[in-house]
């Protein structure tokens, strides 16, 4: 559905939506409707052959409901995990200003550090592989 056609039936559309995630959050059922995606091929590099299927990586397009349904169960997760302070100090996955970087530095170069060993960090970007 377009932005601007989605903008224009809010007010007849958003209840409807609204129960329809509330009620597979309470009911722990995702509706079959909303399972499948758009796979499309995409380029990797412009100057990649596209004649060769190895050329390409697939993209899937969900469906905006499924997108709102994992964006709602997200922020309440963590705030219920925050609130409750649910989350190991050590853990890096799911919290905000974490990331693979802090957790290698927090797990292991600090502890060494604090142990009077040497420690050293190195990061590698694989990105492009």
């Amino acid at each position: 559905m377009p932005t601007w056609l989605r903008k224009e039936a809010c007010d007849t559309v958003a209840p409807l939506i609204t129960l329809m995630c509330n009620t597979s959050i309470t009911q722990d059922k995702f509706p079959n409707s909303q399972k499948s995606a758009i796979v499309r091929p995409l380029i990797k590099k412009v100057n990649f052959d596209p004649s060769d299927l190895n050329s390409y990586r697939p993209i899937s397009n969900l469906s905006f409901v499924s997108k709102l349904l994992e964006q709602i169960i997200d922020v309440r997760f963590t705030k219920h995990v925050n609130t409750n302070n649910l989350f190991s100090p050590l853990r890096s996955a799911y919290r905000k200003h974490h990331s693979t970087e802090t957790a290698l530095v927090k797990n292991n170069t600090i502890a060494n550090i604090d142990q009077g060993l040497v420690g050293a960090l190195m990061f590698l970007d694989v990105s492009p592989a």
